[in-house]
């Protein structure tokens, strides 16, 4: 089976990233990362690098990303498919998800379910991926697929209408504020990452699958609204795009980007993209580490950072995975890494 197409950009040799392990120096990591968080530190840029990129002419619009045991998984915002790759970024499946979209290699903006975001979880005791719409068009992005890792080919579509409008309801906004990017498991929480706002919501995982599945209790959920601060480029806000959770550890990756638009709804030329960590003990803390994706010369990358999850730890740090939509068609694939040696600002 051939691969989606080849490498567009390499700066180390070719290997096989093996499963990501929890080691020593990943918890030292970790600790470094907490410590500028819990300090609101915002450590060089240059920790963060590059280290190949791949574009996925045959996968549109990418838009979340996880990574499990050997596969990665990644979702569309305007594709019917769910496509799974080996560590080789080979194509070795494409899930439908939508089967009234069958014949369909990507859906029209005023009818795609927009998902945006993709975790892993425990549903009913089985291990589940999870697919969530935006919200950001009621009820033509409200759904929520359940992907049994062992059953894909018969998924379960929830409504979210009732969650979504809840939580609006809590945040005291509009649909027109409301759009979910980013969505982690980690504990016994889920994490959703509002764009519109940047506002971060936590729930009780097993409570909210209940709500899902019996909306009428909905009201009844507990929930918590956590808004956060995130930098600039030119004047131009910088926005929740991802998420995902660094495995043994208290902290949340995210991914944030920023286009030159006068409103969060409508696509502008892209003017850069950032990660960030945060500390899951405080979510209340409105700011965060963070780094920017930029050359070697230090200038922002024009890239729409989608979506992020962790791939292995190595000596030199933490190589990450992240996609692009670059509004062609196509998705890029980041291999990312973030140094171990931090050293921060004064």
């Amino acid at each position: 089976m051939a691969k989606v197409s080849g490498l567009q950009k390499k700066t180390t040799p070719e290997i096989m990233l093996r499963p990501f392990t929890i080691s020593l120096r990943t918890i030292i990591f970790s600790a470094v990362l907490l410590m500028n968080v819990q300090c609101m530190q915002k450590p060089e840029t240059s920790i963060l690098s590059v280290q190949n990129t791949l574009i996925l002419s045959d996968i549109p619009s990418g838009s979340g990303l996880a990574v499990v045991e050997d596969s990665i998984y990644l979702v569309g915002d305007d594709s019917p498919f769910l496509f799974q790759l080996d560590r080789q970024h080979v194509v070795r499946g494409r899930h439908l998800l939508l089967q009234q979209w069958a014949d369909s290699v990507r859906i029209a903006k005023s009818s795609k379910p927009d998902f945006e975001s993709i975790t892993l979880a425990d549903w009913e005791k089985e291990p589940s991926l999870l697919v969530f719409g935006s919200g950001s068009k009621s009820p033509e992005r409200d759904s929520l697929l359940v992907l049994p890792l062992k059953a894909f080919h018969n998924p379960k579509r929830y409504s979210l209408t009732a969650l979504y409008d809840a939580i609006c309801q809590k945040e005291g906004i509009g649909r027109e504020s409301f759009n979910i990017e980013g969505a982690v498991v980690a504990g016994n929480d889920l994490w959703l990452f509002n764009r519109g706002t940047n506002s971060i919501i936590v729930a009780e995982l097993a409570s909210l699958i209940q709500a899902v599945k019996r909306p009428a209790v909905v009201n009844s959920l507990k929930m918590e609204v956590h808004p956060h601060q995130l930098p600039q480029i030119a004047g131009k806000q910088a926005r929740f795009s991802g998420a995902c959770h660094l495995p043994g550890t208290d902290l949340i990756f995210f991914t944030a980007s920023v286009e030159d638009t006068e409103n969060w709804i409508d696509d502008g030329e892209i003017l850069g993209s950032l990660i960030g960590v945060l500390d899951m003990n405080a979510p209340a803390q409105a700011n965060s580490a963070h780094w920017w994706l930029t050359d070697k010369n230090g200038n922002y990358l024009p890239e729409k950072l989608e979506s992020i999850d962790v791939l292995e730890s190595r000596e030199e740090g933490l190589i990450l995975l992240a996609v692009s939509d670059n509004d062609l068609g196509n998705s890029v694939l980041f291999e990312l890494r973030l140094d171990t040696s931090l050293h921060t600002k004064p």
